[in-house]
């Protein structure tokens, strides 16, 4: 009865040990060799939010240069391009105090996107990304509204980093 005990702890250690050093990584590269950078013209902004398509732009390319798989490069150098429009900008209330005043807030952003593959002259991507993020509001507009703005620049990496997954991993 001992031994078959022994041999239950025995097999579950093991099975657990040679489990240790199975993991995804972050990084997996499914495009071919010949992809080496990407472009990031600015985005069109069919929003009544102003510069929009200025921050969005600008995050998509900084989370590219993060990532670090593709060079980020003009558009008449780069292997990938990255086009699209920002389409949606919601500001959707989330929580209310007991006076039914909100006090948080969720910024949505969605942008239509396509990425093009130049050197197979071929289409990646097409299809509308979306990051949320939320913040809180206070009476004072000096407070709220730059957490208002960290919001849209937090939704923003979320969209970029789905472009991202999508761009390079296909997934």
């Amino acid at each position: 009865m001992l031994t078959k005990r022994f041999f239950v702890l025995f097999v579950i250690v093991i099975f657990n040990l040679s489990s240790c050093g199975y993991s995804l990584v972050g990084h997996v590269r499914s495009l071919p060799d010949t992809i080496q950078s990407i472009a990031v013209p600015f985005l069109l902004n069919k929003t009544s939010e102003p510069n929009l398509e200025i921050i969005l732009s600008n995050v998509i390319r900084e989370e590219f240069i993060l990532d670090g798989r593709l060079k980020v490069k003009d558009e008449k150098e780069a292997d990938l391009i990255v086009k699209g429009e920002v389409r949606n900008y919601t500001l959707k209330p989330v929580a209310f105090d007991a006076e039914n005043t909100v006090t948080e807030y969720w910024v949505e952003l969605t942008a239509w996107i396509e990425v093009h593959d130049r050197v197979n002259d071929s289409v990646i991507a097409k299809q509308a990304f979306t990051g949320k993020w939320d913040f809180k509001v206070d009476q004072d507009i000096t407070i709220s509204e730059p957490q208002r703005v960290e919001a849209i620049q937090e939704a923003s990496k979320i969209l970029a980093q789905k472009i991202i997954s999508i761009a390079i991993e296909g997934f």
